[in-house]
């Protein structure tokens, strides 16, 4: 008679080694899932830089210098409201600085795009002096 008893719910090992596995993928999926956030976050200001970015090489290309200022390039530096997470793009001291705020990871941080002359062409580099670098898109790493 006990063996036509049919078996009800799960026995408390059976539930603890599913928590146990739960926790486990959750201890990799969260810290990857924040960094993916973060960069997603960076990149999207990052390509906010594309507008000045123009704006400076057509200077460059017709006067043959780089504007110090939004004003000098006619760029307009975005309002503070209208991207999530970015406070501000602007054009300071030639290069252009985006400005994170928001979130905990990206609270004051700071991306400098940069142009660096080398004869008559013009590149641009990046970096940060307080964003993680692996949070960097691919071309300021």
């Amino acid at each position: 008679m006990n063996r036509l008893r049919r078996q009800r719910g799960f026995t408390l090992l059976e539930l603890m080694v599913a928590l146990f596995v739960l926790g486990i993928i959750l201890a990799i999926a969260i810290p990857s899932y924040v960094s993916y956030l973060g960069r997603t976050k960076i990149a999207a200001g990052y390509s906010l830089t594309s507008e000045p970015r123009r704006r400076i090489e057509e200077i460059w290309n017709i006067d043959g210098k780089l504007p110090q200022t939004s004003e000098e390039a006619g760029y307009e530096p975005i309002e503070p409201d209208s991207i999530p997470y970015v406070e501000r793009v602007e054009i300071v001291g030639g290069a252009i600085e985006v400005e994170y705020t928001g979130s905990r990871l990206l609270r004051n941080g700071l991306l400098v795009v940069s142009p660096q002359v080398s004869g008559v062409t013009l590149t641009w580099t990046c970096l940060s002096p307080n964003l993680p670098l692996n949070l960097l898109p691919k071309g300021c790493r």
